[in-house]
C-alpha cells in the first residue's frame, strides 16, 4: 500500500473517479440497520396484534394511532439515513491509472489509498449474503504488506465488479505500465454480457458435490461431539447451559466447512494464476498466484479415512493475513487423486515424486524417522515421524536437496512439503524429558499460514545434522537498492 499524489485529489468532488452502487453506504451499516429494524418491530408487535385483535371481535374503533407514529418515525428515521449516507456516496470512488489502483472515501477525513499492479498479490470478487440480495459484490484488492494491506471495493453491480476485476488482472498480466485502461461502467449504468472467459480455464479441481461437503461435516470431529450433546439437551435441557459453549464452537466451525466447500471449483488460468469459487452463503471468486506458494499439506481427518477424502492446504507468501482474506485450502474436500494433483501443481514435486516420497498415507523411503524410545514422549505418533529430501542430501551430505518432506500423524494422516529457499528460520528445540531422552525437534519457520512444519523428536544427532544442512540453503535474492522494491518469492 502507498500513497501517491492522488491524495492530493480535491475534497469537493470526485472528478475521475466512477463511483460505487447507490446502496452501498446502507449495506456497509445494514447490521446496524436490522438492530433498528428489530427495536422497531418489538416495540410495535403488541400493537399490531391488538388492532387485529380488535378487528376481529368487531371493535372497530381501535386506537392505532401509536402504531401510525411509529410506523412514522421509522419511515423518518431510514429517509433521514438515506440523504445523509448519499453524502458520503457521492465523496467515495475509485479507478485505475496506468501504475495502481486508487480508492478514496471520506468526507471529513478524507482517505485515499493506493495499490500498485506490481505489489497486489490476489483481486477477488465477494458476494456476502446482503450484497447477493441486491444482486451487488465486492472487489477486494490485497497487496503485500500487513494486517491493513486490503483495498475493498465495495458495493457494485455484479457483472460490473466481475468486469473491474478482470481488467484489474490484465493489468497485472501486462505489467501495469503503458496500457491502456479501458472503460469501466459505473454501478449505474447498464450491463454489457458477461466476460466469456470468465470461466475459461483448465479445470484443476471440478465442482465439490454437494453431497461430499454434507457428508465430510457429519463425519468432522465438531460434530461427533455436537450430535450427543444436542440429545443430551433434548432429553434433559437442563444440561443446556453447561454444553452451550460447545454449540458456540461446534456449529460455526461445521458451517464454515460447509460455505467454504459448497460449489468449490479450482480452474488454472494462463498458466500462472488459480481462479478459485466457492460459497454459499457469502460466495467468493479468488485469484492465487502459484508463484506465491510457498509450502503445501495433504491432510486427512480420521473419519475420512472411511471415504479416501483429503484436503490440500497451503502457505501464500504476503495473502491471507488480514481479516476477511480468501481461502489457503485449496482442495477442502476431494479423493485423493484430486489431491495428488493439487500437490503436484502447487508443491515443488511432480505427481511421480509425491507418490514416491510423499505419499499422503505415510512415508515411503524417509532420511530420517523419530527413534523408538521417542514413544516415551509421544506414544501414538512416533512411528509415524519421517524427513525426507527430494533431490540431494543423501547420507554423504554432497547435494543440497531442493525441497523437505515432512509426515506425521498416525489416525488423521498428514504430509508438507516446502522448497528449500521458502524457508524463512530454522529454530532447533529440545525440552528436559527431550534431553533425557536424547532428542530434539528442528521448526521450519514458513510464510504466515495454516501450514506447520516442524520434524519432531528425532535423535539430537540428526537434529543437529537436519539444522546444519538446512543454514546452508540459498536463500533468495534481496531487491536491488533504486530498482524498486518487490516481494520475494
Amino acid at each position: 500500500m502507498s500513497t501517491s499524489p492522488e491524495a492530493a485529489v480535491r475534497d469537493s468532488g470526485t472528478d475521475g473517479y466512477r463511483r460505487v452502487h447507490r446502496i452501498s453506504p446502507l449495506l456497509r451499516f445494514w447490521t446496524v440497520l436490522l438492530a433498528l429494524v428489530a427495536v422497531v418491530v418489538g416495540n410495535t408487535v403488541e400493537s399490531v396484534f391488538e388492532a387485529l385483535r380488535g378487528l376481529v371481535s368487531g371493535k372497530i374503533h381501535v386506537d392505532v394511532r401509536p402504531l401510525l407514529i411509529v410506523i412514522g418515525g421509522f419511515a423518518a428515521v431510514c429517509a433521514l439515513v438515506w440523504l445523509v449516507s448519499g453524502i458520503w456516496w457521492r465523496a467515495a470512488g475509485y479507478r485505475l491509472t496506468g501504475e495502481e489502483v486508487v480508492h478514496r472515501q471520506g468526507v471529513v477525513g478524507v482517505r485515499v489509498r493506493t495499490a500498485r499492479y506490481d505489489r497486489i498479490q490476489a483481486v477477488d470478487l465477494v458476494e456476502s449474503v446482503i450484497a447477493r440480495i441486491f444482486g451487488l459484490a465486492a472487489v477486494r484488492i490485497e497487496t503485500a504488506g500487513g494486517d491493513d494491506s486490503v483495498i475493498e471495493i465495495s458495493y457494485l453491480n455484479r457483472r460490473t465488479a466481475e468486469r473491474l476485476r478482470m481488467e484489474i488482472l490484465e493489468l497485472l498480466g501486462k505489467g501495469g505500465t503503458g496500457t491502456r485502461v479501458r472503460d469501466i461502467p459505473s454501478a449505474g449504468d447498464p450491463d454489457t454480457e458477461p466476460d466469456p472467459g470468465a470461466d475459461a480455464g483448465e479445470v484443476i479441481v471440478a465442482p465439490i458435490p454437494v453431497v461430499r461437503s454434507l457428508v465430510a461435516t457429519f463425519l468432522s470431529g465438531w460434530f461427533l461431539l455436537a450430535a450427543p450433546a444436542f440429545i443430551i439437551v433434548i432429553i434433559q435441557p437442563g444440561f443446556l447451559g453447561m454444553l452451550w459453549p460447545l454449540f458456540i464452537g461446534a456449529i460455526p466451525a461445521m458451517w464454515n466447512l460447509i460455505d467454504n466447500s459448497w460449489r468449490f471449483t479450482v480452474r488454472q488460468e494462463g498458466g500462472e494464476d488459480l481462479d478459485i469459487a466457492y460459497g454459499l452463503a457469502d460466495r467468493r471468486r479468488q485469484t492465487l498466484k502459484m508463484s506465491r506458494v510457498h509450502s503445501v499439506e495433504i491432510r486427512q481427518w480420521a473419519l475420512w479415512r472411511l471415504a479416501g477424502w483429503w484436503s490440500v492446504q497451503v502457505c501464500v507468501a504476503g495473502y491471507g493475513m488480514s481479516e476477511g482474506g480468501g481461502t489457503t485450502k485449496i482442495l477442502p474436500v476431494g479423493t485423493r487423486e484430486e489431491a495428488i494433483r493439487v500437490a503436484a501443481l502447487l508443491s515443488p514435486l511432480t505427481a511421480p515424486e509425491v507418490e514416491e516420497s510423499a505419499q499422503p498415507e505415510g512415508w515411503t523411503r524417509p532420511d530420517l524417522r523419530s527413534p523408538r524410545r521417542a514413544r516415551w514422549v509421544s506414544p501414538i505418533c512416533w512411528g509415524r515421524r519421517a524427513v525426507t529430501f527430494a533431490g540431494g542430501a543423501g547420507a554423504d551430505d554432497r547435494d543440497l536437496p531442493y525441497a523437505v518432506i515432512l509426515h506425521g500423524g498416525r489416525f488423521s494422516r498428514r504430509v508438507s512439503m516446502v522448497a528449500l529457499p521458502h524457508i524463512q528460520e530454522i529454530t532447533l528445540e529440545t525440552g528436559p524429558i527431550g534431553r533425557l531422552l536424547d532428542l530434539a525437534s528442528v521448526q521450519l519457520h514458513l510464510v504466515e499460514g495454516p501450514v506447520q512444519m516442524v520434524a519432531a523428536d528425532l535423535r539430537n544427532t540428526d537434529a543437529q545434522w537436519l539444522l546444519e544442512l538446512l543454514r546452508r540453503r540459498r536463500l533468495p535474492d534481496p531487491p536491488s537498492v533504486g530498482k524498486g522494491v518487490n516481494t520475494p518469492e
